[in-house]
């Protein structure tokens, strides 16, 4: 059933491509990040779905909304991401720098990856892509999308930072 689930979702036989166990023990799914992101899309809310998968998917974003921290704990931009916005989008790293994202107002999925693998990067990328598409980030949010990197003693030493059309300044 999950897997029926996930091909309908990302629109191609997911078995036709490698998989494995991530570092949590549960089952990685390879498939390419384009069908991952309408697999996303899909749970926003962007294409037809039965009524029953509606109602699952809105279960599954209103959970995540109600308790943050069960996503990724308490130092994870997914989980600032899910306090911050709630119900309006859904995010969830994965693996070497890999992002999705459910913008569930304007029915859109969205797949980050940073090539060097860095999640930095992709949390900076993806509070960069959040604030272009209008929305205000709060304070948690914004310290993964440029956050200032200090030494052992707590001295700033440098900071990340987008530029480009997606900056945030």
């Amino acid at each position: 059933a999950i897997l029926g689930t996930l091909e309908f979702m990302t629109g191609i036989d997911i078995t036709q491509f490698p998989s494995g166990i991530d570092g949590c023990g549960a089952p990685a799914l390879s498939a390419p990040l384009g069908n991952w992101a309408r697999g996303f899309a899909m749970f926003a809310g962007g294409g037809q779905m039965p009524d029953s998968r509606t109602a699952a998917c809105a279960r599954l974003r209103d959970g995540i909304a109600a308790a943050p921290q069960m996503i990724a704990g308490d130092r994870r931009m997914c989980s600032a991401v899910a306090a911050g916005f709630g119900s309006q989008i859904t995010a969830k790293t994965g693996a070497e720098g890999v992002y999705a994202a459910a913008f569930h107002d304007y029915g859109l999925g969205l797949m980050v990856k940073a090539r060097d693998g860095n999640g930095r990067a992709s949390d900076a990328a993806l509070g960069a892509v959040i604030h272009a598409l209008g929305y205000d980030l709060p304070d948690a949010v914004f310290d993964f999308t440029e956050p200032v990197l200090r030494n052992w003693a707590g001295q700033t030493v440098g900071e990340l930072r987008i530029e480009g059309p997606l900056a945030l300044s």
